[in-house]
């Protein structure tokens, strides 16, 4: 039979025949070939099949990588891999989400930093004995202060907190001082809105806090520099390195982890309105 004839079942087995077992396909590639095998898929499906059974034939299929972040990559079990070194583990669905890409981003930016200390990056130093938080944010500092003093400008951005009111919070950057359309409009707002709406009917509450870093003329921090600060936040505000601007808030903060009519919760009620 010829290679032009072969049938979707015959692709699927030999893309899994020279990728380990399949061990070497992404989980989304792997998903796509079982899909296939399952009659599972449309034209656009069928045809990204069959580009990946060339470029696996052909030996040139690469993972690519997660969320687009270079050098980070996922096997079937959840971990993350740096270069193919296991660093870290996301739980699904949430590998799939726009706040598993930003921890993705810093994560990469750790590791970064410790392959130029000439220390090879792995779960160890990175997730559970990780040390470095004050070099660290003196590197990811002495880079942004390059891009700052590069044009003697003083960056303007915000701190952007997602609740949808019912136990579920996440945290992003945003150039600027963004008003609430521009807020909703983002990916990190909508991929959240998608996956937390089933909230009983509440309100998302947003806080944005607004701050600014360096002392020259004033303009909106640049993609380089929100790639910088999503790693180092913690470290300049810690360091008092950052000057508070504004605070916006937009929807209602309402009680979402327990029920007030419920007076074997009453206890525990008045125990979170006490930590909000």
């Amino acid at each position: 039979m010829s290679e032009t004839n072969l049938s979707i079942f015959d692709k699927a087995i030999a893309i899994i025949h020279n990728t380990q077992d399949g061990n070497l396909l992404c989980p989304t590639h792997l998903k796509l070939t079982e899909m296939a095998v399952n009659g599972f898929l449309n034209d656009r499906g069928i045809e990204a099949f069959n580009k990946l059974y060339e470029e696996v034939i052909r030996g040139e299929y690469k993972q690519p990588f997660l969320h687009g972040v270079e050098h980070m990559t996922q096997d079937h079990e959840g971990y993350i891999l740096f270069k193919g070194k296991a660093v870290e583990h996301y739980s699904s669905p949430w590998i799939h989400s726009h706040d598993a890409r930003n921890s993705l981003l810093k994560i990469q930016q750790q590791c970064l930093f410790l392959e130029s200390k000439g220390i090879t990056p792995d779960s160890m130093n990175i997730v559970w004995r990780w040390k470095d938080d004050n070099e660290f944010g003196e590197y990811q500092k002495a880079k942004l202060d390059d891009l700052i003093t590069a044009d003697n400008s003083k960056i303007v951005f915000s701190e952007i907190t997602l609740d949808n009111n019912d136990s579920q919070i996440v945290t992003f950057f945003m150039p600027g001082n963004p008003h609430d359309t521009m807020i909703y409009n983002t990916d990190d707002y909508i991929d959240f809105m998608e996956r937390h709406c089933d909230n009983g009917g509440k309100d998302f509450f947003i806080q944005s806090h607004t701050f600014s870093y360096g002392k020259g003329e004033e303009r909106e921090a640049g993609e380089d520099e929100m790639k910088i600060i999503l790693s180092c936040f913690d470290y300049l505000k810690g360091k008092d390195l950052l000057k508070a601007e504004a605070v916006s808030e937009y929807g209602s903060k309402g009680y979402s982890r327990f029920y007030e009519d419920d007076p074997e919760l009453s206890e525990e009620q008045e125990e979170y309105d006490d930590e909000i």
